[in-house]
C-alpha cells in the first residue's frame, strides 16, 4: 500500500507527476522512486500521523547527463503539524547513501520532524525546494510548475 504521503491533498500525486514530467523533459534519470514509512526512533512519536497511521517518505534517486548521483527526500506532513522543504542532495565521496539516509531519516524523527543539521556534513550539493503554496485553482498550476522549475534546477 501506498503510505499517507501520496494520500493527503493530493500533495504526493502531484509530486510523482512532477518527477516523471522533469525525467521526460531533460537529461535527467529517474532510477528509483521509493515510499516507505519513518522509521521508529524510541521516545519520538513523529514517525506516526496518528495512533493508526504511519508518516511516510518519498525518496528518488536521479542520475544526471554526467553520470552523478542526486536524491530527492520528501516527508509526509499532510497532518500540518510541521511544515518541511524538499531535500534534493549528492552525497561527498565515501559516503555510503543508504546509511546515511537512514540517519537522516531517523534524525529528522527525533529533531521533530526538522531537517538535522549534520546533513551539510555527509550531503554536497545540497538544496531545500519550498512547497508551492495552496491557493485558487489557476494560480496553484502556476505555482506547481515554478515548484517543478526549482526542483529541476536544484537537481543540476
Amino acid at each position: 500500500r501506498l503510505c499517507a504521503l501520496l494520500q493527503g491533498a493530493g500533495r504526493g500525486e502531484i509530486q510523482v507527476a512532477i518527477l516523471e514530467q522533469i525525467t521526460q523533459e531533460s537529461g535527467v534519470a529517474l532510477v528509483a522512486l521509493e515510499v516507505r514509512p519513518l522509521p521508529p526512533v524510541p521516545r519520538c512519536s513523529y514517525h506516526m500521523i496518528d495512533h493508526e497511521k504511519s508518516r511516510c517518505y518519498l525518496l528518488a534517486r536521479f542520475k544526471l547527463q554526467n553520470g552523478d548521483q542526486r536524491y530527492l527526500l520528501e516527508i509526509d506532513t499532510s497532518d500540518n503539524r510541521k511544515t518541511m522543504s524538499t531535500r534534493i542532495m549528492g552525497f561527498k565521496a565515501g559516503v555510503e547513501a543508504g546509511k546515511c539516509i537512514d540517519r537522516i531519516l531517523r534524525e529528522t524523527v527525533k529533531g521533530s520532524l526538522r531537517w538535522p543539521g549534520t546533513m551539510a556534513k555527509y550531503c554536497e550539493p545540497l538544496h531545500s525546494v519550498h512547497h508551492p503554496k495552496e491557493s485558487s485553482p489557476g494560480a496553484n498550476h502556476a505555482r506547481v510548475f515554478d515548484w517543478k522549475q526549482r526542483i529541476r534546477a536544484a537537481l543540476g
